[in-house]
C-alpha cells in the first residue's frame, strides 16, 4: 500500500492479509522474486534491495545486487555479468542463510557451452 510517513515523505509498506499486520514498510517499490509470490524484492530509497519472505523476515540483506535475483534450489543468488560465462554471487538460503562464495559458484554460474 502506499502511505505519507511521518516527514510527509510518500513511501509503501506490505500489509500481509495471511498475518493481519504490515510485514515490511518505508520503501520505495517491490516485485515478487519468485513465481510462488513467498518472497519479494524491496526496492530502497537508497538504491539498495533486498528480499524478504510473506512473514516480513530479510532473507537477502540491503545491497547493491546486479540485475533479478534467480531462484534454483531453494536458494537466491544473483550474476555478477549477464555474459554467458557470468558467475553467480551473493548466495542465500531460503532461510537467510548465507552460502560460501565458492560453493555458490560452483553449482550455480553459468557453464561455458561446447
Amino acid at each position: 500500500m502506499k502511505r505519507k510517513n511521518a516527514e510527509g515523505r510518500s513511501d509503501r509498506s506490505l500489509f500481509s492479509i495471511e498475518n493481519k499486520k504490515i510485514i515490511y514498510k518505508e520503501f520505495n517499490d517491490f516485485y515478487y522474486a519468485d513465481r510462488n509470490g513467498k518472497f519479494s524484492k524491496i526496492l530502497h530509497f537508497d538504491g539498495t534491495s533486498s528480499i524478504i519472505d510473506n512473514s516480513g523476515k530479510v532473507i537477502v540483506p540491503p545491497g547493491n545486487y546486479y540485475g533479478r535475483p534467480q531462484y534454483q534450489q531453494g536458494v537466491f543468488f544473483f550474476y555478477n555479468s549477464s555474459s554467458k560465462r557470468a558467475k553467480a554471487v551473493h548466495c542465500y538460503k531460503n532461510n537467510g542463510d548465507p552460502i560460501d562464495a565458492a560453493t555458490c559458484a560452483e553449482r550455480f554460474s553459468k557453464k561455458k557451452k561446447k
